[in-house]
């Protein structure tokens, strides 16, 4: 029997199955490659929602999916393999997940106040052990950067050893779950976002070959790479077609 919090997804068929298709993640694997934004320039938006399809490589270790660069703020596996957002918030799920042959879907929001964090796994409302909110803990905050796979925090560098797929960001907005994946016959699968991107900070990363870091929402807000992350690590494994 799995553990509270814990969902094992269908392993990805025939295309036929699938209505929309997600061709590619990202691998990294917790030697210190990373995607990095540039600086954002508004202030810190204390209502967001970031969305991430997950596939673990390890566990037992803390490892950011999402951070920001000065440690202010992350989206993460904890030690005990918990999902939380840490920093000034702390959100977390008092489920762990601990399956590394599956893809996770996450969709964490939150602000501006305590108690408004929310955490959905595969579609699921988590049962949280911590619901809290500090000002000046937003996910985009002027000045500073966001990292995919990595975050800074007191020195150190929480990389993520795993797969990333479809992340989005959105400032000053609550996007439901139900906007980017839906139920299947049973199964949580991925969903075409239709929504706007109506804030200037809001981002869409793919993934793709040639244009890893590429933010697809139409707003320009481009990932960089950094170290040796390249065309071999754009791989076709994907929470719409299996490995």
């Amino acid at each position: 029997m799995p553990v509270q919090g814990e969902f094992f997804q269908k392993p990805a068929g025939s295309s036929g199955f699938y209505d929309y298709q997600i061709s590619q993640s990202l691998r990294i694997d917790s030697q210190g490659d990373y995607l990095d934004s540039a600086n954002f320039s508004e202030g810190a938006s204390e209502k967001y929602t970031v969305s991430a399809w997950v596939k673990r490589g390890d566990l037992s270790r803390y490892q950011a999916i999402i951070g920001g660069s000065a440690g202010n703020w992350t989206l993460a596996f904890d030690a005990e393999d918990n999902i939380k957002l840490a920093s000034h918030t702390t959100v977390e799920t008092s489920g762990v997940f601990r399956d590394t042959t599956g893809w996770y879907h996450i969709v964490a929001q939150n602000g501006p106040n305590s108690g408004d964090g929310a955490i959905y796994v595969n579609g699921v409302s988590q049962t949280l052990s911590s619901n809290t909110f500090n000002s000046n803990s937003g996910m985009f905050r002027s000045g500073q950067s966001l990292q995919i796979g990595q975050s800074n925090d007191g020195g150190y560098a929480y990389n993520l050893n795993g797969y990333v797929a479809e992340v989005y960001g959105f400032s000053n907005q609550t996007i439901a779950p139900t906007a980017l994946g839906e139920s299947k016959n049973g199964v949580w699968i991925a969903k075409e976002y239709t929504g706007s991107f109506g804030d200037s900070q809001d981002f869409y990363l793919k993934f793709a070959s040639g244009a890893i870091g590429t933010d697809s929402s139409g707003n320009g807000n481009n990932f960089s790479t950094v170290g040796t992350l390249g065309a071999d690590h754009i791989v076709l494994d994907s929470p719409t077609f299996g490995s």
